[in-house]
């Protein structure tokens, strides 16, 4: 794990079966825009089974199926900026979406790499 990771941290296991498989590279990428930030990331959405993807409308092919993406809460205006700053500074994320998720703005970070890389979108 890493000093501000963990596979227990909040919202990384599956809410509906309780597997956890998230990558570790996903983890040290976190935290390689965690050291930047010099701010807490909360973790909405981690590692889904298939179930769990399926009932809130994730994508058939989600990279939360592998482990290999997270979404993450941005409670302000002035968050959003500061983290987009640190993901872009690290280099570690080449796939990041932005959305509404139930009121709440999130960006969807991923590693994929089987995935079209250096890509950003709104879902």
């Amino acid at each position: 794990m890493t000093k501000n990771f963990s596979l227990t941290e909040p919202g990384m296991a599956c809410p509906c079966c309780g597997r956890n498989e998230v990558n570790l590279d996903l983890l040290d990428a976190l935290q390689s825009v965690r050291d930047l930030l010099e701010l807490p990331i909360i973790i909405t959405s981690g590692y889904r089974c298939n179930k769990h993807n399926i009932s809130i409308g994730g994508k058939p092919g989600s990279s939360h199926k592998k482990g290999l993406a997270v979404d993450i809460a941005i409670n302000s205006s002035h968050y959003g900026y500061k983290i987009i700053k640190a993901i872009m500074k690290s280099e570690r994320f080449v796939r990041i979406g932005y959305g509404d998720m139930n009121g709440v703005l999130t960006l969807h970070l991923d590693i994929d790499p089987d995935k079209t890389q250096n890509v950003f979108w709104g879902y």
